[in-house]
């Protein structure tokens, strides 16, 4: 148990003056006296400064446990009671407060302990007694539920002496570790205490001191060293990484170096190359920024750059150009741009002409006037820029072509003089232009569009002239200037030569009936050359789309003359016509003849329908109408291309009568042959087949028709499996057969009567057949052979109801199976030594369940 605090002075249990004091008898918790107890006094600090007990007083309680002790006057006392080491039981320290007052008399207070709490594992400070770190108190093992207080204090130095002070600190379980450099009313604080007090129901309190002396923490160390990154070249910016401390410090100063020169300063880790760097390489070096719990650090050095390298050449924002006019005749003048890189040089530029230097470099202020020597010949200017610490800039403009000189004005436009008509010819004057010693280019124009090989002064009126304007384009052209043209007025529209004279009129041949073709000639012409063109007219009416030299007669002519306009053309003459005489009244056309007679299809039952086909005529494009007759009577309302059956048809032939028409010709009739005899609907399944027995093998099924529309019928029977059309059997019964094991049966049954189309009717399925009752032995196996082990034993496979069978075997020791002995003969071994050897036949066919039959077991086997 560590105590408080130090005695300051003892007072002896009888007081030697009358001043006042406090006195009583220590117990413990069974109210038996403790000799031996401290009984410490303490007067109370209530100055924030100090927030402390001191000890003035210390005695010992005698062998009745008596204890007394002087007062102070004017103070608050703590009276701490601590038991002796040697009490039997554990007793914890009692702590009592008498309030201030004079004390004019003494005071009598007794004291009980109470039980002492003993730690099973001591409490112990925990973490790095150092600046700014967090101790954390470990409260060590107790042997009941405790809880605890913490009063963290730190003991303060004055500068000046060794006067001690003590200030509270802020903190419970964990505390940040004061930094010793912080003074307050003259103190700088060094050393950390705890006084932490456990408590525990029916328990007195647990008090001790826990302490440490701070430190500062140490210095960072560099673990490996800065690294600086980016292109070490002028204008730009290297970034340096500090490297790896230990603890990790978050905070830095950068010094840079070009050389052995310091450059600047950062905090970022940034830095900018400038030109003084060329041809240096750049390091860094990175300190960490320690605050005041920290001891200083070294700083840390980088590996060095490359060399350091020009910066990039200036980049124009806006490019150099070259402008004004570049035509014969105008001026050029240089742009140099705008540049991305201020402080730069004069610049110097330098003409090229066609990609060759054309003149000395010089200022960019310079002028060139452009000549007819210059017409065609392209020019650039090559702008060089330059900056101290900086690679130099040459860039070109864009190249610029020069252009023809402005073109020469006409003043009075050309005239064109003579009649526009096929065969004459015009001639045509340059008009007036404002330049002298121009040369003149000719182009003919037919609506103001060129014509082949029309370029001299003068044009002969061709055909292709006729029914077009003439006019005439003029260019002046003189060497190093752009051609100009100008465009005379246009003639009157071109005109042709007199039309043609008709010497012979059109003639139409052929017959003027419907359904003929008829032809019509061209006539006789006073000229050559001509195309021509025909009209079809019907009693003088033109016929729309009738313009070829044949026309084929439809209906729609009947009754009318047909003629016919024919019109010659040609490009030199103008138009002219002719037309033929009229044709006779065209007359009706031959009558259609039938060349596949009509066919009926659709059944010939009451309920079905019967379709009729047109058959195929030898006229198209006909129309058709039907009647229908029984047994050759019409059959009233009957009309259309098919025939519904009806009762009234039950025993008669049915055939349909068509009948073709076209407008102009006469009409035709054809009939189909005649349908078979008509026969009643079918009988109809009111309920369905059904299938009686059972479905097994060799067990015979049976058929009821089930229920039909009507009576007097005769059934048929056709037994086949679920899904299937494989008849099985075709009678009201059926045996299963082996091969329908496993299958579903059903039967469809076949209704008939005299005069009527059959109905037809399909059962439910069965079920699955099963397999046949197991074929069974009439004579058992028997089983030969000498019962001594090493000897063979045959056995036979008995007699059965039934053939075709295939035999299985199992040979038996005291009736277990025998693995493996599954053959017809088996060989005694060692362990069938003093057993009993059975075989059981087992018997398989198809579609039958199996059967077994056991040979009687042998004597008992014996040695050999």
């Amino acid at each position: 148990m560590l105590v408080v605090a130090a005695s300051i002075g003892f007072v002896p249990a009888a007081q030697a003056d009358d001043s006042p004091t406090v006195s009583g008898t220590v117990t413990d918790p069974s109210g038996t006296v403790v000799p031996g107890s401290t009984v410490i006094a303490q007067s109370v600090c209530l100055f924030s400064e100090c927030e402390d007990y001191r000890t003035y007083a210390t005695t010992v309680t005698d062998a009745a446990g008596f204890y007394r002790v002087g007062l102070k006057e004017d103070e608050y006392i703590r009276l701490l009671v601590q038991p002796p080491s040697s009490a039997s039981a554990p007793l914890a320290v009692s702590t009592v407060y008498l309030p201030n007052s004079s004390h004019p008399t003494s005071i009598v207070r007794d004291v009980q302990l109470s039980p002492g709490l003993v730690p099973t594992t001591n409490p112990s400070l925990q973490g790095a007694c150092q600046y700014a770190k967090t101790l954390t108190v470990d409260l060590g093992a107790w042997p009941v539920n405790i809880s605890a207080s913490y009063r963290w204090s730190t003991y303060g130095h004055n500068q000046g002496s060794d006067t001690s002070w003590t200030q509270s600190v802020a903190g419970g379980q964990s505390v940040v570790v004061p930094i010793s450099s912080r003074a307050e009313f003259g103190f700088i604080y060094r050393d950390l205490k705890l006084d932490l007090t456990i408590s525990a129901p029916g328990y007195g309190d647990y008090m001790t001191v826990l302490s440490c002396a701070p430190t500062v923490q140490p210095s960072y160390v560099a673990t490996a060293p800065p690294v600086i990154s980016g292109d070490p070249s002028v204008g730009q910016y290297l970034t340096a990484d500090p490297g790896v401390w230990t603890d990790s410090p978050t905070n830095f100063t950068y010094r840079w170096f070009a050389g052995t020169k310091y450059v600047g300063t950062s905090t970022n880790g940034r830095k900018l190359v400038t030109p003084l760097a060329v041809g240096q390489v750049m390091t860094v070096s990175v300190l960490p920024v320690s605050g005041e719990e920290r001891a200083a650090s070294s700083p840390s050095v980088s590996a060095p750059t490359t060399t350091v390298a020009l910066g990039p050449a200036p980049v124009p924002v806006k490019a150099p150009s070259i402008s004004g006019a570049p035509r014969v005749g105008g001026t050029l003048k240089i742009d140099q741009g705008f540049w991305n890189l201020p402080d730069y040089q004069t610049p110097i530029c330098s003409w090229f002409r066609d990609g060759m230097p054309d003149g000395p470099s010089g200022a960019c202020n310079t002028v060139r006037t452009l000549s007819a020597a210059d017409y065609g010949h392209r020019y650039l200017v090559q702008v060089r820029m330059t900056r101290t610490g900086y690679l130099p800039a040459v860039v070109s403009t864009k190249e610029v072509t020069v252009l023809a000189g402005l073109p020469a004005v006409n003043s009075v436009l050309p005239k064109i003089n003579g009649t526009a008509q096929v065969g004459r010819i015009l001639v045509a004057t340059s008009g007036t232009w404002d330049r002298p010693g121009v040369a003149f280019d000719y182009q003919w124009l037919a609506d103001g569009k060129a014509i082949v090989g029309e370029t001299s002064p003068s044009h002969p009126v061709t055909a292709a002239d006729a029914g077009k304007k003439l006019s005439i384009r003029v260019t002046a052209t003189t060497p190093g200037y752009t051609p100009s043209s100008a465009v005379s007025l246009s003639t009157a529209t071109t005109i042709k030569m007199a039309a043609p004279v008709n010497t012979v009129r059109p003639t139409v041949t052929g017959t003027a009936q419907v359904g003929a073709t008829l032809s019509v000639s061209s006539g006789t012409w006073s000229q050559s050359g001509l195309t021509y063109a025909y009209q079809w007219y019907a009693n003088g009416t033109s016929i729309a789309g009738a313009t070829k030299p044949t026309y084929a007669v439809d209906g729609s002519m009947l009754g009318q003359k047909l003629s016919v306009r024919v019109s010659a053309t040609s490009a030199s003459y103008a138009d002219a016509s002719a037309t033929s005489l009229a044709t006779a009244v065209v007359s009706v056309g031959p009558r259609p003849v039938i060349a596949t007679p009509p066919t009926l299809s659709g059944g010939a039952q009451v309920g079905q329908v019967l379709k009729t086909t047109s058959g195929t005529w030898s006229t198209g494009g006909l129309t058709f109408a039907y009647a229908w007759y029984r047994d050759g009577v019409v059959i009233s309302g009957a009309t259309g291309s098919t025939h519904s059956v009806v009762a009234a048809d039950m025993g008669h032939r049915i055939m349909a009568q068509v009948t073709a028409s076209k407008l102009g010709y006469n009409t035709a009739t054809a009939k189909s042959a005649a349908s078979a005899t008509v026969l009643d609907a079918p009988p109809t399944i009111e309920t369905k087949p059904t299938i009686s027995g059972t479905a097994s093998v060799d067990r015979a099924l049976t058929a009821a028709p089930g229920a039909w529309s009507r009576t007097g019928l005769t059934f048929a029977y056709t037994w086949t499996y679920e899904g299937s059309t494989t008849v099985l059997g075709s009678g009201a019964s059926y045996v299963l057969a082996p091969a329908d094991y496993g299958k579903k049966i059903t039967v469809t049954v076949t209704a008939s009567a005299a005069g009527s189309a059959s109905g037809v009717a399909t059962s439910l399925s069965t079920t699955a057949v099963a397999a046949g009752a197991a074929p069974t032995f009439t004579v058992a196996p028997v089983i030969t052979g000498k019962t001594i082990v090493g000897q063979t034993l045959t056995t036979t496979h008995g007699s059965w109801s039934s053939g075709g069978l295939t035999y299985t075997y199992q040979w038996t020791r005291n009736g277990g199976a025998i693995s493996g002995a599954t053959k017809t003969t088996y060989v005694l071994t060692k362990a069938d030594q003093g057993t009993k050897i059975g075989m059981t036949v087992t018997v398989l066919k198809t579609g039958y369940s199996k059967g077994t039959a056991t040979a009687a077991p042998t004597a008992t086997i014996t040695a050999k």
